[in-house]
């Protein structure tokens, strides 16, 4: 996963790029694939099932103005549950 910046303040809209690959580094064809965004309490606040097309995959949330600061976790597989 690729952010479009390393930081982010409250209401920024977070942006990103992911690449499917087989465990040959060859991309996916077309694939759905869920995003997830779990914040620093735990929560999870983003969970889109989107459609990678050669593999390659764009997304975008907003963050909430009363976001809580600290660590977040981004999470792209192909199932639908949050580990």
């Amino acid at each position: 996963v690729n952010l479009d910046q390393s930081t982010y303040n409250l209401g920024d809209i977070v942006r990103g790029q992911a690449l499917a690959n087989d465990q040959f580094s060859t991309p996916f064809g077309t694939v759905d694939l869920y995003v997830r965004a779990k914040n620093p309490s735990g929560q999870i606040v983003e969970n889109t099932r989107m459609q990678a097309l050669n593999g390659s995959l764009s997304f975008e949330f907003r963050l909430a103005p009363n976001a809580p600061a600290g660590t977040w976790v981004i999470d792209i597989s192909d199932k639908s549950t949050f580990t």
